[in-house]
């Protein structure tokens, strides 16, 4: 057997292991319409997860393993449409199981993460606000008395000199 017949034999093992490894979940006999909902319901629940997440986000928290678990549970998700496509329920109520499976407490765990940050950037507000009006006087402190300083400087270098005028009676 040469290389090239070997490697086609697999692929074709391969494919035909994936292709009947979902007609296997048949035998549990779903129909349709538990398959529909279930995948609507896992839909709803990856739109409210993906909100939660992108909220936790925007406020400037960690959210990195939250959106693999989402990437994860969208994968899952389109296999089960997949299957659902192919006309195999069980298949579909299977995948979409998995998929809700990693959604599980993913909104909770989003809003916590919303909460510190929120609660961390509560804590700091007074002293930013604090720190800017501190800088903002400090800027017009020193701006009033660099003026003074310069006007002083000016008037003692520049206007306190007399011109000198040369007097025609003095030889």
């Amino acid at each position: 057997m040469t290389l090239h017949f070997r490697f086609a034999l697999i692929l074709v093992a391969l494919s035909s292991v994936g292709m009947f490894g979902c007609a296997g979940l048949l035998a549990f006999g779903a129909d349709q319409g538990d398959a529909s909902a279930t995948i609507a319901a896992v839909e709803n629940e990856l739109a409210a997860s993906h909100y939660a997440v992108l909220e936790a986000d925007g406020v400037g928290a960690d959210v990195s393993d939250l959106l693999d678990r989402l990437n994860s549970a969208a994968e899952f998700l389109v296999e089960a449409k997949t299957c659902y496509r192919s006309a195999n329920s069980s298949g579909a109520i299977y995948f979409a199981e998995l998929a809700s499976g990693n959604l599980d407490g993913l909104i909770e765990q989003a809003d916590e993460r919303y909460a510190s940050v929120a609660l961390e950037r509560a804590q700091t507000l007074p002293w930013v606000a604090g720190g800017s009006v501190m800088g903002g006087f400090i800027v017009v402190l020193v701006g009033f008395f660099g003026w003074g300083y310069a006007k002083r400087y000016y008037l003692r270098r520049f206007l306190g000199k007399k011109p000198e005028v040369s007097d025609p009676d003095k030889p």
